[in-house]
């Protein structure tokens, strides 16, 4: 038997490599999970969430499984067990042991209370983008509202077993931005000495997952708004740490979701001529983004990070389209022009600046429109410029493309200008 034959290797492995007694336990509980979904089903439940997850729930979907056909595995696992963390509580390492113990093809799903994981193998290779990865994507970007293990277990099966989980992954997340969209603009507000509003609503920022065109890409993903709260003013010190946080969080989401977006370009399939086009769109804004982040250098200042997260989020846009899942004649999403990372739920807004006599017509999110009518300053991305920290479209805009485009906001031309080497000539 495969896993018999397996399991001898992994434990002499252990033992010819000296690995300390917790990997031995690693190994033993590796081989009566895999026994267990070889011969009894697909789900393993460990006895630690008995009482989370029902007998009904576990016959159900071990029921889709089956229907489905495909090799789907459901592990429900406490790493952490009386103190004692198997895998050094790392959930790949674990189904890296019980897939090999199996082999040929998975896709697992791995809950805890807390987490989820899904990873995906063809034979003994990982696949970056399958059922189990969709499924999780899901529950990360909250399209599942249901906290208990035994729902959660639910919905992410019934969504790993369709048939096609990309495409509905970016139906579902186009909906549910579309839903988050006001369909008909708010009541006015009193009369007040404001500037006007237009109520004329831009849809949501899609995102969309797909593929493309070679080897070499790397891969990208979406912008993901965020809401404005309100704070008790922190002290310097405060500020400082939370701006380098925000700063490393950037700059990490924009590098991973460059090379994510690289493997969808590769792996779309257009949709006729006019997705010949959009895919080629796709691949020109991702290139752009590409050229920012690497020709930011080794620190790129939060500007050039926000400007990548937003090319990427044109990617998705022309990616949408090039599919046949957004119709390629619809009004481009537009992000905030206080603030990109506001994300595209915006409504064209006449934005009068505090002193200021000129007047832009620009696209805001939400809470910067309230802002404009109240007459308060928007929440603003700050950049630094001069020795201090400004808005980013306070800058001259003939020493910042960003200040001068207010990313994509004032111009339709932004790639263009970067093929261009503006990027470069505005500093």
């Amino acid at each position: 038997m495969r896993v018999e034959r397996a399991l001898a290797v992994l434990s002499m492995v252990v033992l010819l490599s000296g690995a300390p007694v917790a990997a031995a336990a690693d190994v033993d509980e590796a081989e009566r999970i895999a026994r267990g979904l070889v011969e009894n089903g697909p789900v393993h439940i460990d006895p630690a969430y008995a009482d989370d997850v029902s007998g009904r729930t576990i016959q159900e979907i071990e029921r889709l499984i089956l229907e489905s056909g495909l090799p789907i595995r459901v592990l429900a696992i406490p790493l952490g067990v009386e103190g004692e963390e198997y895998w050094q509580g790392d959930a790949e390492r674990l189904v890296a042991d019980v897939h090999g113990l199996i082999g040929d093809d998975g896709h697992y799903l791995f809950l805890e209370k807390n987490r989820s994981v899904g990873i995906d193998y063809v034979g003994e290779l990982r696949e970056p983008f399958g059922h189990a990865y969709y499924a999780v994507r899901m529950a990360e970007e909250g399209f599942y509202t249901s906290l208990s293990l035994d729902d959660r277990l639910w919905e992410m099966v019934d969504y790993a077993v369709h048939s096609d989980p990309e495409e509905l992954y970016e139906k579902t997340r186009l909906h549910e931005q579309e839903a988050a969209s006001p369909l008909e603009p708010s009541p006015p507000e009193p009369p007040a000495p404001v500037d006007d509003t237009s109520t004329m609503p831009r849809g949501p920022w899609i995102g969309v997952g797909a593929g493309v065109v070679g080897a070499s890409l790397l891969a990208g993903g979406l912008l993901y708004r965020s809401r404005r709260r309100t704070l008790v003013p922190p002290s310097r010190a405060s500020f400082d740490n939370a701006a380098h946080t925000r700063h490393e969080v950037l700059a990490e989401r924009a590098e991973r979701e460059l090379a994510e977006m690289g493997e969808r370009i590769a792996r779309a399939r257009a949709r006729g001529e006019v997705g010949l086009t959009f895919l080629e769109r796709a691949l020109e804004r991702r290139g752009a983004a590409r050229t920012i982040l690497e020709g930011a250098g080794t620190e790129p200042a939060i500007e050039d990070l926000v400007g990548v997260l937003v090319l990427l989020d044109m990617a998705e846009d022309a990616l949408a389209r090039a599919r046949g899942v957004r119709p390629p004649d619809a009004l481009a999403p537009r992000h905030c022009y206080a603030d990109p990372l506001h994300g595209t739920d915006t409504v064209e807004t006449d934005w009068r600046g505090l002193g200021g006599n000129e007047t832009l017509r620009v696209p805001l999110c939400p809470s910067c429109v309230e802002s404009v009518r109240e007459r308060r300053r928007p929440d603003s991305l700050h950049v630094e410029h001069e020795g201090g920290r400004v808005p980013y479209h306070e800058v001259p805009a003939e020493r910042s493309l960003w200040s001068a485009t207010g990313y994509g906001a004032l111009a339709d031309d932004l790639v263009e200008r970067i093929r261009r080497g503006e990027h470069r000539t505005r500093r």
